[in-house]
């Protein structure tokens, strides 16, 4: 199977290439690197995503006519240059440690022995598998689909779900979302050694992988943002508004969160435009471009969850005022959070890239290189903004020490790519040049040394490297996510959904909604940040399926003054989950139609009207 998968992320890479190609040529761009190629065309497959899925089109063939196509325009490309490119001798070491580092990670976790219980079964698993049956991500207003993520994220997954077995669902992101930002790290200056300690970079940073959403796709989207920017065989002195307005697009789809890098590489960019140009109507004409092409581009996502967004805004469920316990946002917290990490490894890894980048620039700023090392120095400033940006909005999140896993993917993004780009710049005497760009780009290995042995020993010998460690080397839930993931567990949900009638709606909080046939009965799946959502409204009637004995159980009803949170969203998404719960227990005129034991199929009626 891992072949196979392999195989399809190969063909994606290739169908990728050639949408990217073929999206150079309409935005007038240079050729560039092949890596930032691919993640063009992956930000074109998801332009193309949301309009599939705003049709009601994107079932299994429109992807495999999506993925033809792709190949079709690479082999189109690949003959118009004639010969494939040349690779030089001092690049092998370089490639080899790229193909060392993917085919370790895909030997030892695709698929991985273990998922995210919550995360991924409630929410993750259940989008690409509704959009593969009904042609649309869209949901009912339970889910967390068009807070959380707008879908892209399920799009991708649905060419893996279309051709591989479910517990393949994660290689998209684990697998080829890190090859993409190792090639794009390695490819993104001439200098081999910069490029070489980019890569170990981009590896050693901890991901904190806790799902399936969107992590190293994420940080693949930023790394090729800069390249264009400031890369050496990228840079123009016009930045290509259409590629980056498709990336911020593109981004956004995938995870809301990373509008925070939207918005701040797009003024970054314009602010070191302004300055090398000196014409304000230049960069106010490019600005609104960039900005005109990611609303374009993301305007399909948009107008999918539009219902839920104008039921949120006209008739919002009523709201809640957290109670959430005070915490210190330490940036440069020497404390670790729950998954052993520290602030202070990311905040050194980030100073580090962001003085390399200021200095950069700063040196070489009469020189030929300038401009393109001022656009470093912005991404610099964007680098640092995200990060004590991100610390600002923890208590909002979840709290500073849960909220800093939201800040793995823009480290992963642009600490590598600042590196690359910086290091072959600084003013180093001749004899000193090589130590110190090693000395200098190790600091983020080496402050992450400890956890990185941890995540290679944890992924050879337990096939996964996510980081609430106990419970993903535990056998018990190894063995419990390999029986959720079993053809006999389809089976078993499905016979629970046959006992409702076909065509009534289904309101499901199970282990395996997942499993649910979702062309049978209309289904609202119910996750914990769905019910969070502002347009979030619990039907009182209708069929109701609840898992009450399992690992993840439906927890019973507590009062939410007792919640323990540091932040308020956090806060949210517990209170209503509880209030969720203790609607369903206290629900009257409820008839039981079936319970095998683990879960139960509910059917709830209104009370008869009094005459």
């Amino acid at each position: 199977m891992t072949l196979a998968a392999l195989a399809l992320l190969a063909a994606l890479s290739l169908a990728f290439y050639g949408w990217g190609a073929l999206f150079r040529r309409l935005a007038a761009m240079p050729d560039g690197r092949w890596p930032v190629t691919v993640v063009l065309g992956l930000g074109s497959a998801i332009a193309a995503g949301g309009l599939l899925n705003l049709a009601h089109l994107a079932v299994d063939w429109a992807l495999w006519l999506l993925l033809l196509a792709g190949i079709g325009l690479a082999a189109w490309r690949l003959k118009a240059d004639g010969r494939l490119p040349r690779i030089e001798k001092s690049a092998w070491l370089v490639i080899t440690l790229v193909a060392v580092l993917v085919v370790f990670t895909a030997a030892t976790q695709l698929p991985p022995s273990a998922y995210n219980h919550d995360d991924d079964f409630h929410k993750y698993f259940v989008h690409p598998m509704r959009m593969l049956a009904t042609g649309s991500v869209a949901s009912g207003s339970l889910s967390s689909m068009g807070s959380e993520t707008l879908g892209a994220t399920a799009f991708l997954d649905g060419f893996v779900l279309s051709l591989l077995p479910i517990d393949c669902i994660n290689a998209i992101d684990a697998v080829f979302g890190l090859f993409l930002c190792l090639a794009v790290a390695a490819t993104a200056t001439g200098n081999r050694l910069a490029a070489a300690l980019a890569v170990l970079a981009a590896f050693a940073i901890d991901p904190q992988t806790v799902n399936i959403s969107a992590l190293y796709l994420g940080a693949a989207g930023m790394m090729a943002a800069v390249a264009l920017t400031a890369g050496e065989k990228e840079f123009t002195p016009i930045p290509p508004a259409p590629a980056l307005g498709l990336i911020a697009a593109a981004l956004i789809a995938m995870k809301p969160i990373f509008l925070l890098f939207a918005v701040l590489h797009i003024a970054m960019t314009a602010t070191a435009l302004a300055v090398s140009s000196r014409s304000v109507w230049r960069t106010v004409k490019w600005t609104a471009a960039a900005v005109g092409w990611a609303l374009l581009f993301l305007a399909p996502w948009i107008a999918i969850h539009a219902p839920h967004y104008i039921a949120g805004w006209l008739s919002p469920q009523p709201a809640l005022v957290p109670v959430v316990q005070k915490e210190t946002v330490a940036v440069f917290g020497f404390g670790e959070n729950s998954y052993g990490l520290r602030p202070i490894w990311y905040a050194g890894a980030m100073l580090t890239a962001v003085a390399a980048g200021l200095a950069a620039a700063w040196f070489r700023r009469s020189s030929d290189a300038g401009p393109r090392l001022l656009q470093a120095a912005a991404a610099a400033v964007v680098l640092a903004g995200s990060y004590f940006g991100l610390a600002a909005a923890s208590p909002f999140l979840a709290g500073w020490y849960v909220s800093l896993r939201y800040f793995t993917p823009f480290a992963i993004g642009l600490i590598p790519v600042l590196l690359a780009v910086a290091l072959p710049e600084l003013p180093f005497k001749p004899a000193l040049r090589r130590p110190a760009m090693i000395a200098v780009a190790l600091i983020p290995v080496v402050l992450f040394a400890p956890r990185l042995w941890q995540r290679i020993d944890q992924a050879a010998e337990f096939g996964n490297i996510l980081a609430f460690e106990e419970t993903a080397k535990n056998p018990d839930y190894i063995a419990f996510i390999a029986e959720a993931l079993a053809p006999y567990a389809q089976s078993q949900t499905r016979t629970l959904q046959n006992t409702v009638p076909a065509g009534d709606p289904i309101m499901a909080r199970i282990n395996t909604p997942f499993w649910l046939d979702f062309n049978r009965n209309p289904i609202q799946e119910v996750d914990s940040a769905g019910l969070a959502s502002p347009w979030a409204k619990i039907p009182d009637d209708g069929y109701v399926m609840v898992q009450y004995d399992s690992i993840i159980a439906t927890l019973p009803a507590d009062d939410e003054k007792h919640l323990h949170a540091k932040g308020a969203h956090e806060w949210l998404i517990q209170a209503h989950l509880i209030r969720f719960i203790d609607k369903i227990n206290r629900a009257e005129n409820t008839r039981t139609l079936n319970d095998d034991g683990h879960t139960v199929v509910l059917l709830r009626t209104l009370p008869a009207a009094v005459e």
